[in-house]
């Protein structure tokens, strides 16, 4: 599921569009990719990216949070990314350089499990999922929240690694 929605995650971030994802990430991370949208937009950036390949994820670290269980995911991939700026062509950049990521999920403890990363029905009423780019992830047919974290395992959370280790609990 990791791997499903980091390359997932890829493509909306260059088609500006989250639909496919919706329902896998939190209303914070929908918000902050929209407002990086926003920004790339009106400055007239352009993420170009190649030849990604994720060469390994690792669970880091498992909490429980009250009713959640907090799960955070090492990502290590390489990909090709270049940003292009209309505005001041000078300026661009080009990275080939591996990255690391750590990547919060989170879902409700004691729930039975629903695969929202494969399926395409609701799990409360089995209306298939209309995928849209929307405020609120929810089915259009019963009105069922599918990113609250009670179905599936939901994105909240991305940090590079200097910022998670600077935010972990443990020492470095």
């Amino acid at each position: 599921k990791v791997r499903k929605l980091f390359i997932e995650i890829q493509k909306s971030n260059l088609s500006n569009d989250l639909s496919n994802v919706r329902s896998n990430i939190s209303d914070g991370m929908y918000r902050r990719f929209k407002t990086q949208f926003d920004m790339r937009k009106r400055l007239e950036i352009n993420e170009k990216i190649s030849n990604l390949m994720i060469l390994n994820t690792s669970i880091d670290r498992y909490e429980k949070d009250f009713d959640f269980d907090i799960l955070k995911v090492g990502i290590l991939a390489a990909p090709s990314d270049k940003f292009i700026s209309n505005q001041a062509p000078s300026g661009e950049e080009s990275s080939n350089k591996k990255t690391i990521e750590y990547w919060s999920f989170m879902r409700k403890s004691g729930v039975e499990r629903y695969d929202l990363y494969n399926r395409e029905q609701c799990p409360k009423c089995s209306a298939k999922l209309i995928k849209e780019d929307l405020e609120i992830s929810k089915c259009t047919e019963c009105g069922e929240l599918l990113n609250s974290g009670k179905h599936d395992w939901v994105l909240f959370e991305i940090n590079e690694l200097d910022d998670y280790l600077i935010n972990s609990k443990f020492p470095a």
